[in-house]
């Protein structure tokens, strides 16, 4: 008996599943740095937030962690802040630090 191969509409749901994993996982990584971001921005009295702790930020300049999740996440934050109001990222380290 050889194997079934798959028709194009299994080949579309199959690659549709995982899209919808892939920006499921996508939404829910940015929701995890989000929260614990504007957290931390919460207790330090800043209007802005970071993906990175806010330890690692301090003590690292430029901080590697901060300079790549904040253009990987950018699509999604711009949506959150114009549907949902939420914060924006800290995109300059010497602006977002001073009061």
């Amino acid at each position: 008996m050889t194997p079934r191969r798959w028709n194009w509409r299994q080949w579309v749901a199959f690659a549709a599943t995982v899209v919808v994993l892939l920006l499921v996982g996508y939404v829910g990584s940015y929701a995890v740095f989000y929260r614990r971001g504007v957290a931390e921005a919460d207790a330090f009295g800043s209007p802005f937030f970071f993906y990175a702790p806010l330890a690692d930020v301090v003590l690292q300049k430029p901080n590697d962690q901060q300079s790549w999740l904040g253009p990987f996440y950018s699509p999604v934050n711009y949506l959150h802040i114009d549907w949902f109001g939420g914060r924006s990222q800290c995109r300059g380290f010497t602006l977002c630090l001073s009061k």
